[in-house]
């Protein structure tokens, strides 16, 4: 409703909605001793005639018998005026679950097997309001706690110094018996010097939202990122793996032919880079983590045939063109972003009439 900053001698008020707040200020001088001041500030309602609030879809919920569920209500709801809204919710059917609002936080408990509508009333001081309800389905509890499990190891990777890479924990780590919204996962560096890493929005209950990223220093080095994910009976399950910072050079893929024939005015034509679904045509690729590459190609005799990097389709390509009878050698570099290079060297044989290969 009101926040209150302090510059120098001057404080600063910026009104967000109507009410009453109380300010305090405190002076302090340079032996110690200190002054407080409380003042309060009524932020009356603008001329413009009071707007109803707004509410959004809430996700539909799946929960297991014994399961408590706390959703930020305020984050489904908006108002135009920045009124603060009081919330209450209800459910259809409180023998399958039961829905309570405390402040802005609104608990689902699942008492039994079943599905129950949950319906949510934000309301202004004026007394506008909106709603939104949602499904929520509530499955039996299982007979046996059953532990998360590891069902992919993390990959290792290097990272060019300073970059970094989002994952979600529910891709490594698989749970029998719960909703991915009811686990709680950590994660964790060897070393914080070489890779930081946070959760992130560790509080949403859509799992596709809670996630962990991992980020490089400026620093070369390697560390063991350790990641746990915890079930509401607390057992778990842990994965970790070695990343590094640094930098290693491009690779191919495949290995091209040494020699192609081609007949006089053919052209030959190969994608530099995968694209769209075909992963494996591209000739070079560079797995490090915030990495790019560029390209250069070279003819041995270009009065034999020609060489030309193009970026006009879904990729960049190399097109070699047969211009006379003969053989030129030609010679594709792939340069990541620290220097490294790799090359790629074959013949090009320019023959009368048809060519293959």
């Amino acid at each position: 409703m009101l926040t209150a900053t302090a510059s120098g001698s001057v404080i600063s008020l910026q009104a967000s909605g109507h009410g009453t707040a109380t300010v305090t200020v405190s002076a302090e001088d340079p032996a110690g001793l200190d002054v407080e001041l409380n003042f309060s500030v009524t932020v009356a309602r603008s001329e413009t005639p009071n707007r109803p609030p707004a509410a959004g879809p809430i996700p539909a919920q799946s929960m297991k018998v014994g399961i408590t569920r706390t959703l930020d209500a305020s984050t489904y709801f908006g108002d135009p005026d920045l009124d603060e809204l009081t919330f209450s919710a209800e459910s259809s059917d409180t023998d399958v679950l039961t829905a309570t609002i405390a402040g802005d936080d609104l608990a689902l408990v699942a008492v039994a097997q079943g599905t129950a509508t949950v319906t949510v009333t934000g309301e202004d001081p004026g007394g506008l309001w909106a709603e939104t309800e949602f499904q929520a389905t509530v499955a039996p509890a299982p007979d046996e706690n059953k532990p998360p499990y590891v069902a992919y190891e993390m990959d290792p990777m290097t990272f060019l110094k300073g970059e970094g890479s989002g994952d979600l924990p529910w891709f490594y780590i698989k749970d029998p018996d719960d909703d991915f919204a009811d686990l709680d996962y950590a994660v964790s560096s060897s070393d914080n010097s070489v890779f930081r890493v946070v959760r992130v929005n560790p509080d949403d209950h859509r799992p596709r939202f809670r996630g962990f990223y991992v980020r490089a220093k400026n620093k070369e080095g390697q560390a063991t990122i350790t990641l746990t994910v915890t079930d509401p009976g607390g057992l778990s399950a842990t994965t970790s793996v070695v990343h590094s910072v640094g930098n290693n050079p491009p690779y191919t893929k495949y290995t091209p032919a040494d020699t192609v024939s081609r007949a006089e005015g053919e052209d030959h034509v190969f994608f530099l880079l995968p694209f769209l679904f075909f992963r494996d045509v591209g000739l070079f690729a560079d797995d490090d983590i915030g990495d790019s590459m560029t390209f250069a190609v070279a003819t041995s005799d270009d009065s034999v045939a020609t060489a030309i990097i193009g970026d006009d389709l879904l990729a960049p390509y190399v097109k070699v063109t047969a211009v006379s009878l003969g053989d030129a050698t030609i010679t594709v570099t792939a340069t990541d972003k620290g220097g490294l290079s790799t090359p790629v060297t074959f013949v090009v044989t320019v023959e009368e009439g048809d060519g293959g290969g």
